[in-house]
């Protein structure tokens, strides 16, 4: 009868052990699903620079599109996104390289381009001449 209590006793325990067991197998292959590794800090658009730490996390830019237009002029845009609750009122400036980054016309003016609340928006510019090859924009608040 001992023995039996026994018996019974790790019966119970092995079924146990085996439960807890499974619930651990559940939960621990329900966190294994794709892991998102970080993301690289490096600006992947050179091209863009953002001038005022405030922005950062505030927009998000998109890849530049270049393209030829008229008599050989770069046309670019940059797209940008605001990832804020709030309208922002940003200003950029830009210049133009040649093939071998020296600047081939005069840095612009400061422009101005508002981007609604979690919006979409694009900032457009144009080479005077064909010798640009390249460019800068610098990206700030509305001072």
């Amino acid at each position: 009868m001992l023995q039996a209590g026994r018996l019974r006793g790790n019966g119970s325990g092995l079924r146990m052990a085996m439960f807890l067991g499974a619930v651990l197998l559940v939960v621990g292959l329900a966190g294994c699903g794709p892991i998102v590794p970080f993301q690289d800090n490096l600006n992947p658009y050179p091209q863009v620079e953002l001038t005022n730490w405030n922005l950062l996390g505030k927009i998000v830019i998109r890849e530049p599109i270049a393209t030829r237009v008229g008599d050989g002029q770069l046309h670019i845009v940059v797209p940008l996104r605001n990832l804020t609750d709030d309208e922002l009122y940003l200003e950029y400036q830009y210049r133009f390289l040649n093939a071998k980054g020296v600047q081939v016309e005069q840095t612009s003016g400061w422009n101005t381009i508002r981007v609604q609340a979690h919006g979409m928006a694009q900032i457009h510019f144009t080479s005077l001449t064909p010798l640009a090859n390249d460019f800068n924009v610098d990206i700030r608040p509305l001072q």
